[in-house]
């Protein structure tokens, strides 16, 4: 993977991450490039000092601004396209901007409500045919996207989004883009809790039993006259490496289960790689003590007969070079979906890219596959001869 900040592995990754969502590689180096001289050496996930991360969201604030200022003037000149795609850059910097603090952190709010401000405008400009709903979730809701198939002949088959945990639906919706409509699928993409709106503004934290918001996303989705209620199907990336199959083998209306990068047991992971809990975990749970987040995160396992349960068509793909999740952990998700009616294991290398987390190296390597896959499972594209 490009380092952008040589030797920072995560600062890197959130380049990375801009890139994929149409970030613009030269405003980035003009307003981050001064990073350089803080970035040090940090092999995994950020870090828990106040100061860096204010220094990290500065510069991305700033950006999305003026980003913002050039679409506001495309748009006072009637340059519709042009000034969309501009607020959609613009929303990408400010949610980059946001990532390292905790969710709902003051001092990132009001960059967080400027980015959506972006996005919603960028969407209405840019007519991508995105509808924002709310998806009805114990006494509260769900903010979530849905993206409608384009060109169906009645009822789509549509595939419920989940994030991950450094994820918002609007960054989701950026790195897909219309990949999936394009193809004939609607794709809905949920705030669930531990993300999000969900998260920031509703105050629903991160839980074991995420199977309940992919029940709730499926009641609302068979209550849609353009969706086709036997061809509703689950597709999670990073925590969704759990999320995904968690919801597959308890919701058993998901008809298919992608697997975007895996994640078998959170809490083993955190001691595989000897992590310290930050300020963003405790705000992704609810909680205000490491121990206490300890103890929550080992319900946030497939151990137990989980993946067993599981049987509905499952994809599992990962990078051969995750350094946030092994691949071992993509090889178990697979081998113990026993009870699949079918199974694929796909894993980007190093010569074709796609090789690190979330394929966040090269994304596109990424969206392309799970779009052709899915139109080629639900009959609705193909690749010609």
């Amino acid at each position: 993977m490009f380092e952008y900040f040589p030797g920072n592995y995560w600062w890197s990754a959130m380049i990375m991450n801009s890139l994929g969502m149409g970030g613009e590689m030269t405003e980035i180096d003009r307003f981050i490039g001064p990073l350089k001289e803080h970035a040090g050496k940090r092999e995994l996930m950020g870090n828990n000092d106040p100061a860096d991360r204010q220094r990290w969201a500065t510069p991305w604030r700033e950006l999305g601004e003026h980003v913002e200022r050039l679409a506001e003037d495309d748009a006072r000149k009637g340059l519709r396209a042009s000034a969309a795609r501009k607020y959609l850059r613009a929303a990408n910097y400010g949610f980059v901007a946001e990532v390292n603090a905790p969710a709902g952190a003051p001092a990132t709010e009001a960059i967080y409500a400027d980015a959506q401000r972006r996005f919603r405008r960028g969407c209405e400009l840019g007519r991508t045919g995105i509808q924002f709903v709310d998806v009805p979730f114990e006494g509260t809701v769900l903010p979530s996207l849905f993206v409608p198939a384009q060109g169906a002949d009645g009822p789509a088959p549509c595939m419920v989004h989940f994030d991950g945990s450094h994820d918002v639906k609007e960054v989701s919706w950026l790195r897909h883009r219309n990949g999936l409509a394009e193809r004939g699928i609607s794709m809905l993409i949920v705030d669930h809790p531990g993300s999000g709106e969900a998260l920031r503004r509703h105050k629903l934290y991160a839980r074991p039993d995420i199977e309940v918001a992919a029940t709730a996303a499926v009641d609302y989705l068979e209550g849609r006259d353009d969706v086709d209620a036997d061809k509703i199907g689950i597709l999670a990336q990073s925590m969704g490496g759990y999320y995904a199959p968690r919801s597959a083998a308890f919701e058993k209306r998901l008809k298919v289960c992608v697997v975007w990068g895996a994640i078998w047991d959170i809490h083993q992971l955190g001691v595989d790689k000897g992590m310290t809990f930050s300020p963003e975990e405790f705000a992704l749970y609810g909680l205000d003590s490491a121990e206490a987040i300890g103890e929550r995160i080992k319900d946030f396992t497939l151990e137990g007969g989980i993946m067993e349960q599981v049987e509905c068509p499952l994809l599992v793909f990962h990078g051969e070079n995750d350094r946030q999740c092994p691949l071992w952990t993509a090889e178990r998700t697979y081998e113990r979906a026993v009870n699949a009616a079918s199974r694929e294991l796909r894993v980007f290398n190093l010569d074709e890219g796609g090789a690190e987390h979330c394929e966040l190296d090269i994304v596109s390597m990424a969206t392309d596959f799970i779009h052709d896959w899915l139109a080629l499972f639900w009959g609705t594209d193909s690749v010609p001869d």
